[in-house]
């Protein structure tokens, strides 16, 4: 996978399926861990704020708050390089 994915915006996520944000997120962490790149986490936190802003992903209470905390961790990666 290529590092140079273009960010998408909002709208563009809301139209993949909640699923396919979800598998996009876990290529883009084994990509991350292969490269450290800054590019690779901003790419992270915008799908997982995606996901959790998504009307159509169906899920409890205690995974959203994880995948919301997950993006906070993901945030500070992307900023503090």
């Amino acid at each position: 996978m290529d590092a140079d994915w273009p960010v998408p915006a909002e709208w563009e996520l809301e139209r993949l399926e909640p699923a396919l944000i979800q598998r996009r997120i876990g290529l883009l962490i084994r990509c991350y861990a292969r490269r450290r790149s800054l590019t690779v986490a901003r790419l992270v936190v915008r799908y997982l704020d995606g996901l959790c802003a998504h009307p159509r992903w169906r899920c409890g209470a205690d995974e959203r708050c994880d995948f919301r905390r997950l993006a906070r961790r993901w945030r500070l990666l992307a900023e503090l390089g």
